[in-house]
């Protein structure tokens, strides 16, 4: 996600106020979700996915078959 630690906990903590709610539960050296979170968690995943999914359309737009194309110099190819 290229968030750090403190960054990640920043965000989560955010979520939390904007939803008024604990997400996770944090006991000693373990995190679970709460209640709350399993259902945001519930509600939210098939609208990441679709989103998810637009993004990759929309990288693959011009490539429609979804091959990866990757150039190299033919001396690097040629050492078997």
């Amino acid at each position: 996600m290229n968030l750090s630690q403190s960054a990640f906990s920043r965000q989560i903590q955010s979520l939390e106020a904007l939803t008024g709610q604990t997400l996770f539960k944090r006991e000693r050296h373990r995190v679970q979700l709460s209640g709350a979170g399993r259902m945001l968690l519930e509600e939210l995943a098939p609208q990441l996915e679709a989103l998810e999914a637009t993004f990759y359309r929309l990288r693959t737009r011009d490539n429609p078959s979804g091959a990866l194309n990757i150039g190299t110099c033919p001396t690097l190819v040629s050492r078997g």
